[in-house]
């Protein structure tokens, strides 16, 4: 094996692969959470460099095998032997470029959980299933054609999808680069549905390369890929445009009392500021009328949820304390179907932070002046007047077609 190494273009390769993986990694957009299953997700994504370099290697490595015409001799070893002595310096270049990868994205030191790491058995499986065809066509094809429609379909099949409809073809790819934020992990479909595929991929190939004749060699192929195709759409196809699902509440980091704060654990620095902000609207905003939930919580739109950002300071965190207080638009905000409880969202939430004792400053560049004068008329009627305004408008804001109740025209 280390003879091997030693003739491999894959050992030549491996300093400009790992360089072109860094170099790539790099530019690489990175949230300021330091949630590691994203950064080991990120470092997956290095498949759309890796992968089309290990499947020109691997095309060019099978057509070395058929210039040198090994099955017109008697060889010591079986098919499959070649083909892993061969291809073995191929996963070692992939090894490399991937533990390059992963060392720049954690060079930040997030937390990572063990059940993380499973995340790169989606790139390792794609390897796998693009050398194994990339391999067959080098033994069936010139290398002036194999080696060039190696590394351009694979590198099609990672990152074309993207721009195709539906959005839920990229899952099928195995190319994890919009994975994941702190409030979701990766969908199981799209863990499975790649990894399916290029298992098929690998079946495939020896069938590819058996002395069956060429028709049933290529229709038996076909099919395995095609069913294994089926079935990662069944695992995609209610997906949206990211591979994702949401994370377990059960890993939030509780604390406090009145309210409770719950936030994920990368946010827990903040959860200190984010209890003390929430205690003092909570007490002003029972003053004023107004029952607020018991938990301020990360994980749900529903009740009092926030959206944290490490390093915020206290206006931000009293702003999305303010707005996470309103319910959670329904599916007619975003149209077509009127929605004219979208009218009062911008005072409610002016008259909250008011009523809260907080600064409306942040939501400057939101509100208009007829926000203001509703937030506004609501502050100086009488109190059963403004809590029957603000309740009907809630109601309003949570409803398709409610009308809401405005104090002033326009």
């Amino acid at each position: 094996m280390i003879k091997d190494l030693g003739r491999s273009r894959a050992l030549a390769l491996l300093p400009p692969a790992v360089f072109l993986t860094v170099l790539y990694m790099s530019r690489q957009a990175v949230g300021p959470d330091y949630y590691g299953l994203a950064r080991v997700a990120q470092a997956a994504s290095a498949s759309a460099i890796v992968v089309p370099i290990c499947a020109g290697l691997a095309a060019w490595e099978g057509w070395r095998l058929r210039s040198a015409k090994v099955e017109m001799l008697a060889p010591a070893r079986s098919e499959a032997a070649m083909a892993v002595r061969a291809l073995a310096p191929i996963g070692v270049l992939a090894l490399a470029a991937f533990a390059g990868a992963l060392v720049l994205m954690l060079s930040s030191g997030p937390s990572v959980q063990v059940s993380d790491s499973k995340v790169l058995l989606v790139p390792a499986a794609v390897v796998l299933g693009h050398v194994a065809l990339a391999y067959a066509a080098g033994r069936a094809l010139p290398a002036v054609f194999a080696v060039p429609l190696a590394v351009v379909g694979s590198w099609l099949w990672l990152v074309y999808p993207i721009s195709l409809e539906p959005v839920w073809l990229r899952h099928l790819t195995g190319y994890l680069s919009t994975c994941c934020d702190t409030s979701t992990v990766l969908a199981q479909g799209a863990f499975l549905a790649p990894i399916g595929i290029a298992l098929a991929c690998c079946a495939a190939a020896p069938i590819l390369l058996s002395r069956l004749p060429r028709a049933a060699r290529i229709g038996c192929a076909s099919g395995i890929v095609a069913v294994a195709i089926a079935g990662g759409v069944a695992l995609v196809d209610h997906l949206g445009s990211e591979p994702t699902a949401a994370r377990p509440p059960a890993d939030l980091v509780c604390r406090g009392s009145d309210p409770r704060v719950c936030v994920w654990p990368e946010h827990d620095a903040v959860a200190p500021l984010l209890a003390q902000r929430a205690h003092r609207i909570r007490a002003r905003l029972r003053a004023a009328g107004i029952a607020t939930p018991d938990v301020v919580k990360e994980a749900s739109p529903a009740g009092w949820h926030v959206g944290v950002v490490p390093g915020a300071v206290s206006q931000a965190i009293d702003s999305t304390l303010v707005e996470g207080l309103l319910p959670p638009l329904p599916a007619c905000a975003n149209g077509p179907a009127p929605y004219p409880g979208g009218r009062v969202y911008w005072p409610l939430a002016l008259w909250l932070a008011d009523a809260g004792g907080v600064s409306a400053k942040p939501f400057r560049y939101s509100v208009n002046s007829a926000d203001r004068r509703e937030a506004a008329a609501a502050s100086r009627v009488s109190r059963p007047v403004r809590l029957a305004w603000y309740r009907a408008n809630v109601r309003a804001l949570a409803r398709c077609g409610a009308t809401p109740r405005l104090l002033t025209a326009g």
